[in-house]
């Protein structure tokens, strides 16, 4: 049985080649975009969400029950606050 061998491919078919992997990588290439600057979006809840909470009135009946509502609750409430400052500072702008 007769050995088969390859025939390479000729300098012409490798230059066609070369030159048509070249066109096709360049026709995907990009033109640079022009970068615009835009100003940030700022995107802020409806008004009731940062507006300052309201200490509920006290409806215990001891001292230790206003103890705990003093201790607790304000704390909390001040902390409330504190977050919707910061929000309101946001969507202001400043």
């Amino acid at each position: 049985m007769p050995k088969k061998t390859r025939k390479l491919p000729s300098f012409s078919a490798n230059a066609w080649i070369a030159i048509f992997l070249a066109l096709f990588l360049t026709s995907c290439a990009r033109r640079p975009i022009a970068q615009v600057a835009t100003p940030p979006v700022r995107i802020c809840p409806a008004d009731i969400f940062y507006m300052d909470m309201v200490l509920p009135p006290f409806e215990g009946r001891s001292w230790s029950d206003l103890a705990a509502y003093t201790k607790g609750l304000q704390m909390h409430i001040h902390t409330l606050n504190q977050d919707r400052a910061a929000i309101r500072e946001f969507c202001s702008g400043e």
